[in-house]
């Protein structure tokens, strides 16, 4: 389900987004709202969040976030999964992510996509990662792997 609203919050709409799609990240890009969701499908929407198509990318792994920069979606999820898309969202690529860590978030600046995640369990116990892409997504780098106690769950840049 996703809820819209076109009265800066006061008031919303709920619209079905398909059956059997839990909504992970959404965002608004390139004129359309793009939603990843759990089951490793992406979401349209050109009408203001009303009506979703689906769009299969190739993979069954949930998808956790997705961003989009320098005409490039790209999205992460659930062991390692990295996906990219620089037609507007009409065909997907997989990519190597060197890592099987469930990756959490993805973001922007700088040049440089950013994406943190862990196999941390709510215990404690596990690792996390910060990898990162100069060229779009295409290919990633590890720039942090330690066995540390902390999950990994968002990451920013200052505009």
């Amino acid at each position: 389900r996703v809820y819209t609203s076109t009265d800066y919050g006061t008031n919303w709409n709920l619209n079905e987004a398909g059956s059997g799609h839990n909504i992970t990240d959404i965002i608004y890009a390139n004129n359309i709202f793009v939603a990843t969701s759990s089951g490793g499908t992406i979401l349209y929407s050109s009408d203001n969040g009303v009506t979703w198509t689906e769009n299969s990318t190739g993979i069954s792994n949930g998808l956790n976030s997705i961003f989009y920069a320098n005409s490039t979606f790209v999205a992460v999820g659930e062991g390692g999964k990295i996906i990219t898309s620089s037609n507007a969202g009409i065909s997907w690529n997989e990519r190597t992510s060197g890592t099987t860590n469930n990756l959490t978030q993805i973001t922007y600046g700088n040049g440089t996509f950013v994406v943190v995640g862990s196999n941390t369990s709510f215990r404690g116990q596990g690792s996390s990662i910060i990898i990162t892409s100069t060229d779009n997504g295409s290919t990633w780098e590890s720039m942090f792997t330690s066995k540390i106690t902390n999950r990994l769950n968002g990451v920013t840049f200052k505009q």
